[in-house]
């Protein structure tokens, strides 16, 4: 079956792109110096086929009472059409010193259209959700790529580069401009898809141990009531920055190659912490994190975790930042090392 049905089968996309050397002008073509300087821009509309099905099927694969039994295995959709995206990209890419010293400087624009999301519906329905051409998002940035010889002899060679992105994600519309949320994570018009939507931890209570969450979400007023927490966007699971640094040197037969990466903004939720850091709810069912051992006591009150209880019913294990970690890293991604005989 087609992912579309036939009225939706077809589109008009397109794509146009220019670019000009200002370096093979004769006013600048006589600057040694200067071995390209590119301007170049781009603009298009492209479709994107989806993996939604637009079909209401059933499914015999199910027995019930020892029947064979239907299950239902979609909504039917017919307006159900393709994604587009509008990619803009303008940049400029540059050579100096006969091309040793290379730079690229481009800023995109990335929107789609007629996203598919899934819309919850009432379970009386005989389905959680059904997907839907219902949102429009925006990617948006600056990529920048520079690289370098720095010696280049007949028996030594070194170059240097890097790369370093930027990321903005957006939702800008959605069906109705209601939110989706879906388990810690939420859809929202002006916030990020991968938005985590969910209580804000406020550490142990000094006195007697027990969790505390902000009650705006935010900072401030404290509760030791998880359900008096209100929930709150609390970053995204997406770096905002990114990039990387290469080396190469070689010296006669010996060579050196050295990528290190990076990015910074995103963050990452430990769904298991739930069981493994649940202050004593699951301590016979799941072997323990070591940071546990750092609970509240009488004679330990700035304890990381709270004071531990058999069959933990506080709840201080649900969903919260508490298990919300950073994703910045800087890593040496790649080393090599060889060497060429001739």
């Amino acid at each position: 079956l087609s992912n579309f049905t036939e009225d939706q089968k077809w589109g008009d996309f397109y794509s146009v792109g220019l670019a000009v050397d200002l370096a093979k002008i004769n006013l600048i073509k006589q600057i040694d110096q200067i071995s390209m300087f590119k301007l170049r821009g781009s603009y298009g509309k492209v479709g994107n086929q989806i993996s939604s099905s637009p079909y209401s099927l059933l499914g015999f694969t199910t027995n019930y009472n020892d029947l064979a039994a239907a299950t239902y295995g979609g909504v039917n959709n017919p307006n159900l059409k393709w994604e587009v995206i509008k990619p803009l990209s303008v940049g400029i890419d540059a050579a100096f010193f006969k091309k040793r010293l290379k730079v690229t400087a481009e800023y995109y624009n990335k929107e789609t259209t007629d996203l598919v999301f899934s819309q919850p519906l009432s379970l009386s329905q005989g389905l959680s959700s059904m997907d839907k051409n219902i949102g429009s998002l925006v990617n948006k940035g600056f990529e920048f790529d520079v690289n370098g010889e720095i010696f280049n002899t007949e028996d030594f060679y070194w170059s240097v580069g890097g790369n370093f992105s930027t990321l903005e994600n957006e939702i800008t519309k959605l069906y109705g401009g209601a939110d989706i949320v879906s388990g810690s994570t939420i859809l929202r018009e002006g916030e990020g898809v991968g938005t985590y939507y969910m209580r804000k931890w406020a550490g142990v209570d000094a006195t007697n141990g027990n969790a505390l969450w902000y009650v705006n979400g935010i900072d401030g007023e404290t509760t030791s009531n998880y359900n008096n927490a209100q929930l709150a966007v609390q970053g995204s699971n997406f770096s905002k920055k990114y990039g990387g640094i290469n080396t190469r040197v070689s010296y006669k037969g010996f060579s050196l190659d050295a990528l290190a990466t990076f990015g910074f903004g995103g963050k990452v939720i430990n769904d298991w912490a739930n069981y493994t850091s649940s202050d004593g709810q699951y301590s016979y069912n799941y072997a323990g994190s070591t940071d546990q051992l750092d609970f509240w006591t009488p004679t330990n009150t700035g304890a990381a975790n709270p004071k531990p209880i058999y069959g933990n019913t506080t709840l201080s294990n649900r969903i919260s930042t508490r298990y919300l970690s950073k994703t910045d890293y800087f890593r040496l991604s790649n080393i090599k090392i060889g060497y060429k005989f001739t």
